[in-house]
């Protein structure tokens, strides 16, 4: 049964059909089939919100590319001058319009100025502080959980808080190691020459060489295929050698101060819980696809996943009714209805939907939507906490959105935005 809906008059009102991907062997609450070893995406799915982290903004960097946006994490427990200083530099302007100056293939991307050494150098602010060498920290005070394989560089290996790090108990230290994705702290010859104003990220295979050798500063955490995917420099050790070959920055940002409606909102799974051990167990034992299982995971092929936050459904959501199969069940007030629909009833749901209700359609994983500029965030988050990445559930809602935050042009477009899942697990479905 379907309901009138009202007519436009100072709000647009329209259906959404949210879709949530179920894998054929996936349960409705997430879990695998009894004797299969879970999967990353089956972990995942089961994940409680609680097995989550909040990114904290103020030690967060948005860089703007024409490209899209990156977020970078700063790890202000391993670099905290360095973290200090980017901070500086990114409030001052200090890396609007530079360029990213270096890609160097299996290796890393470094921005920055390519004029740094040279008289025409852009001017640092004045009260930068002079950062020392931070290659290492102190092991005691640190929540550090080890992996139980060995390792060719490092005594132990685990993580931190999320963060990939080597140990030496004997000498009683902890460093951040370089693994894909891993920013560091361009310097010289001089150990303590980086001051945070050139920075790099890995873009290959983890060069575990430079670990204690250069202050890693931080986790690109979104928009990694933006700085991967750049034509290689052609110069010495990648560097561009032609102004044009560069990709200019448009401007980088703390997240802390990106306007609340604007601010990517990400969320690192947690390596202190029971949801983490079981998350490295389904890297380590594989099934299904795998004709052979590792049984072990190396520390850099286990970065925790990434997911954008789940948020809150906009006001004047309403789930109007939930299919399953040809069977259409009636919300109750305030209770959202969850049914599982077959592929076959997905078309036919979707054959029967007028051209408003097609246009504005939305798919979502879990977390729900990736920020649509000009509408509030769209996410059935309780939903897709319960139901997880791997599910399809065909469920029918109304929005209700001012006009001046969504005019009906803008309808077509928003249906046409799909969420790009980051979490690795989400991604290999194995």
């Amino acid at each position: 049964m379907r309901k009138t809906l009202p007519a436009l008059a100072t709000s647009l009102v329209t259906n959404l059909v949210v879709t949530l991907l179920m894998s054929p062997g996936a349960q409705a609450a997430g879990q695998p089939d009894p004797g299969k070893r879970p999967s990353s995406a089956d972990v995942l799915a089961a994940a409680q919100p609680s097995d989550w982290r909040e990114v904290k903004a103020e030690d967060a960097l948005l860089m703007e590319l024409a490209s899209g946006p990156v977020v970078i994490e700063l790890a202000r427990e391993f670099a905290p001058m360095h973290a200090s200083n980017i901070v500086r530099l990114a409030r001052s302007g200090y890396f609007d319009g530079l360029a990213i100056i270096r890609v160097q293939d299996n290796y890393v991307t470094q921005w920055g100025d390519a004029d740094d050494e040279a008289p025409t150098a852009r001017a640092k602010p004045a009260d930068l502080a002079k950062a020392p060498v931070e290659f290492a920290r102190a092991l005691k005070g640190l929540d550090f959980r080890a992996l139980p394989e060995r390792d060719g560089w490092a005594p132990q290996v685990g993580f931190v808080n999320g963060w990939p790090v080597a140990a030496d108990p004997k000498k009683g230290r902890a460093w951040l190691t370089h693994c894909n994705s891993m920013v560091g702290a361009a310097r010289g010859n001089e150990p303590d020459s980086s001051d945070g104003s050139g920075l790099y990220t890995v873009i290959g295979h983890a060069p575990r060489a430079l670990d204690l050798n250069i202050t890693s500063v931080g986790r690109v955490l979104q928009g990694m295929e933006r700085l991967s995917a750049l034509p290689r420099g052609t110069g010495a050790l990648g560097f561009y050698e032609k102004a044009e070959q560069r990709t200019p920055i448009q401007r980088v940002r703390v997240l802390a101060d990106v306007p609340e409606a604007e601010r990517p909102k990400l969320q690192v799974l947690r390596t202190d819980t029971a949801t983490w051990k079981r998350w490295l167990d389904s890297r380590r034992y594989r099934s299904g696809w795998f004709v052979h299982s590792p049984d072990r995971v190396e520390l850099c092929s286990a970065l925790p996943p990434v997911r954008p936050a789940p948020c809150e459904p906009p006001r004047g959501l309403q789930v109007l009714h939930a299919q399953k199969g040809g069977e259409t069940r009636q919300a109750r007030a305030g209770q959202p209805a969850v049914a599982v629909a077959d592929r076959a009833a997905q078309r036919r749901r979707r054959a029967a939907l007028g051209l408003a209700e097609a246009a504005a359609e939305i798919e979502f994983l879990t977390g729900g939507i990736a920020h649509p500029q000009r509408a509030q965030q769209a996410s059935p988050a309780p939903l897709a906490r319960q139901m997880g990445d791997n599910h399809r559930v065909l469920i029918v809602m109304r929005f209700e959105f001012e006009q001046s935050l969504v005019p009906t042009a803008d309808v077509g477009r928003i249906g046409l935005m799909q969420h790009q899942a980051l979490t690795t697990g989400a991604q290999d479905g194995l």
